[in-house]
């Protein structure tokens, strides 16, 4: 049912749909920052994020055979660093200014900001794991936006997605 508004509207806003529902997703959950927490039992929440997930690798992974796999190959370490630096810059960021911008907008804006989002700054641990799970789902944004300008088979595209 998501997906008659989501995926339309997506289009209309010129957003990946994997954007717009993780927008969704956050606006209707149960810590909505807004108040509209439409779905309210957290462990049926979790499992139909696992799902989520699980689909989503799915069909990444049915988008890869082995001869694209070995093109990704040839730009490897090119992925490595920028997996890497991406890693880096986000663990930075959310460690260093990540206090400040949370403390900011729960005390001047109308979010409601729920004390175990406060605290996933003040660790550097959490902030590491965050970091890493920013870096490495790149590929759910990055995969539709090459396929719709084309770039998927070029080149810089392949050097993109590796």
């Amino acid at each position: 049912a998501a997906t008659v508004v989501v995926v339309p509207l997506s289009r209309a806003i010129g957003i990946t749909p994997v954007l717009g529902f993780l927008a969704a997703g956050f606006l209707l959950g149960p810590n909505s920052p807004i108040g509209l927490p439409a779905f309210s039992n957290t462990e049926a929440d979790l499992e139909l994020g696992d799902f989520g997930i699980l689909f989503l690798l799915f069909a990444e992974g049915l988008n890869l055979s082995p001869q694209r796999v070995k093109q990704l190959g040839q730009f490897g370490k090119l992925g490595v660093a920028q997996l890497l630096a991406s890693m880096a810059l986000l663990f930075a960021a959310l460690l260093v200014a990540g206090p400040y911008v949370v403390n900011f907008f729960a005390a001047n804006t109308f979010l409601h900001m729920d004390d175990n989002v406060v605290q996933l700054f003040n660790s550097p641990s959490e902030a590491f794991c965050i970091a890493a799970a920013g870096a490495l789902s790149s590929s759910a944004f990055v995969l539709p936006i090459l396929k719709e300008k084309k770039w998927d088979d070029k080149p810089e595209g392949i050097a993109a997605l590796a």
